[in-house]
Order: C-alpha cells, then sequence, then structure tokens
C-alpha cells in the first residue's frame, strides 16, 4: 500500500511537467509558427554573449581611439588681445627673472609725493619679487599707539607734535634698517628722504622715486624735499594720471601693477647699465654704511678723519710737563759739598 501511494505521488508531481514543453521544443514550435522571432532571439543571445566577452577583457587589451589630429593651418587664430596679454605676461616673467638673478638680496627704498601709493607699490613689488614688505609709517604708528587701519602722515604729525619730529623719527627707523636684506621700505612723503644726511643709510638699497604725472595740471613746483630726491634716487617710476574718463574702472591697485611693470623694465635697464651696482652697494653696506658714496674708500677710511681733512690717524704727542709752582733751587758753587743730615 505504501508503495502504491508513493507512485500516485510522483506521478502527481510530474504531471504539469511532463504537459509543459521543454526549451528545445518551444524553439522548434516557435521556428514552425514564425522563424522571424526565432532569428531575433538567437540575435539577442549571441549580442548578450558577446557583450559579456568583452567586458571580461583586461583593461589593458582594450585599444584607445586615437584622437583626431587637426593641422595647424585649420585651427582658428587666436584673438588679437590674448596675444597681447600672453606677450606681456612673458616679458613681465623675463624681467623678473633677469633682475632676481642680479640682486643678490639688495633692497629697495620707495620715495614719493604720495604715502599710500609708495606703500602700495613696496607691496607690489615685494610680491613679485619674493622679498618683505615694510612701511615706516605703520612702523611708527605702532611704536605710538595709532590705529594702523585709519593711520596717516597727517595724524601722525599730530600725534608726534611737529613735522621735524617727524622726520627726525624715520630717520631713525631708515639707520635700523640699512642692512636689511630682500627688504622693500615705503617711506612718508616729505619725510627723512627729503634730507642729504638721510641718504647715508639709504645707498646701501636702491632707491626708487615715484612720481605721480598729473596731465591736465602744471608740473609740480620744486620743492626743496623733492629736489633732494631726484638729485639722489636711481630709477624713476611714473604714474600717469589719465584725462577725462580714460581712468574710469580703474582701481588704485592696478595702477599700481602697472607702475610695477614699468619698473621692472627701468630696473633691469639701470642695471645692464651699471653691472658692477649690485656688488658696489652690498660692499658700501659691509663696511658700515660710511657715506662713501659711490666711489668706496678702503676698509682703513674714516668719516670722521676725513672731515677733519686728515689722511693718517692722529698720533698725539706727549705733553711737557706742567711748571713747578714751588720755588726754584739756587744753584750750588762747583767746590761746594752737600752734606745729608740725618736724624739720630
Amino acid at each position: 500500500r505504501k508503495f502504491i501511494i508513493m507512485l500516485l505521488a510522483n506521478a502527481s508531481q510530474l504531471g504539469p511537467r511532463l504537459q509543459q514543453p521543454s526549451h528545445a521544443s518551444q524553439e522548434g514550435l516557435l521556428h514552425l509558427q514564425n522563424p522571424v522571432a526565432v532569428f531575433k532571439t538567437v540575435h539577442a543571445a549571441r549580442s548578450r554573449e558577446s557583450l559579456a566577452r568583452a567586458n571580461r577583457r583586461p583593461v589593458h587589451t582594450q585599444m584607445a581611439k586615437k584622437p583626431d589630429v587637426v593641422p595647424a593651418s585649420e585651427l582658428p587664430k587666436p584673438h588679437p588681445k590674448a596675444l597681447k596679454a600672453l606677450e606681456k605676461l612673458r616679458l613681465q616673467d623675463a624681467n623678473t627673472r633677469a633682475l632676481l638673478d642680479r640682486l643678490g638680496s639688495v633692497g629697495f627704498v620707495v620715495a614719493g609725493d604720495n604715502t599710500e601709493l609708495n606703500w602700495l607699490i613696496a607691496q607690489q613689488l615685494a610680491k613679485r619679487i619674493s622679498y618683505f614688505s615694510v612701511s615706516t609709517l605703520r612702523i611708527l604708528s605702532g611704536l605710538h599707539k595709532l590705529d594702523l587701519k585709519t593711520t596717516s602722515r597727517e595724524a601722525l604729525v599730530e600725534k608726534l607734535g611737529s613735522e621735524q619730529k617727524l622726520i627726525e623719527e624715520e630717520a631713525k627707523i631708515l639707520h635700523g634698517l640699512r642692512n636689511e636684506k630682500r627688504v622693500v621700505i615705503a617711506t612718508i612723503a616729505d619725510g627723512a628722504t627729503g634730507q642729504h644726511s638721510t641718504y647715508r643709510d639709504l645707498w646701501g638699497a636702491f632707491i626708487i622715486h615715484l612720481d605721480m604725472v598729473d596731465g591736465t595740471a602744471a608740473p609740480k613746483p620744486p620743492s626743496p624735499a623733492r629736489q633732494v630726491l631726484q638729485s639722489n634716487a636711481e630709477v624713476k617710476v611714473e604714474m600717469k594720471k589719465g584725462k577725462g574718463f580714460s581712468d574710469t574702472g580703474i582701481t588704485t591697485e592696478q595702477q599700481a601693477k602697472a607702475a610695477v611693470d614699468q619698473f621692472m623694465i627701468n630696473m633691469v635697464n639701470f642695471m645692464n647699465s651699471n653691472p658692477n651696482i649690485v656688488n658696489k652697494k652690498r660692499e658700501y653696506v659691509h663696511y658700515g654704511c660710511r657715506g662713501d658714496w659711490p666711489e668706496i674708500k678702503p676698509p682703513e677710511w674714516s668719516p670722521v678723519l676725513d672731515a677733519l681733512g686728515r689722511e693718517a690717524p692722529v698720533v698725539l704727542e706727549r705733553p711737557p710737563p706742567p711748571p713747578s709752582t714751588s720755588e726754584p733751587v739756587p744753584e750750588q758753587p762747583a767746590n761746594s759739598q752737600t752734606i745729608d743730615v740725618q736724624p739720630s
């Protein structure tokens, strides 16, 4: 009985399977009924297999598609303004490299009629040649506890009490910075740079005269401080103020960058015309900024002795003994004898 029940159970499970046709029988029926459907089915299966084989292929074996090479004659022509900007950048880079290769860590001093422009030019120049920028106005304002964001020359004069006091204080700052290397110093307008005595501490650096030229106004009057600066400056940079609306949209920082570009060209030309200028300035600083510029004197030279008109060190003679205030001793005759009396 158990065996019969098992056979009946297996027959009930195999019944539905026997009624369903196999995959081959389905393809045969489709082939007999619709051959186009059979072709599409087989083509899709083969496409899936080829795609799977391609995905399994290593990456390095896949051939990359070569880019299309366009001849130079068929390339679009660049815009003239783009070419001009590219040539300007190339010239700036060439001037910067030529200047850095020959500077030898010698510093710069920026002096002009506008304290704010002096500071902007010093910052832009220091950024271009990887130097450190310093402002004497900011140093003095910090020493006298003024706000650096709102400080000005007028506020510093009011704090110090007089123009002469400002000149003296700035001269002390420049004296302390005379041995510094790789620094760009921005000075105060009509300050210590208007005095001849100050340049003894400045000849060890390159002195830049920043001149603001106004095309619509008359030339500036030759003030004494301006004449002193013009006579001692080595490189001049002019910042021209345009006429009418030509300056519309141009910021002061952009004007400073343009002035630095002009300065780089002027500085390279100046160094080409004076090939030994860097060595002379380094030697001048090495000997202690004695004031013997541009003719460097020997190491034993002394500015004090030179001012006195002497070339050799002074050797002081021994002074004669002072006259005696005691009574003169009378001369004794030749046949006289001197007897020493000693106490007993």
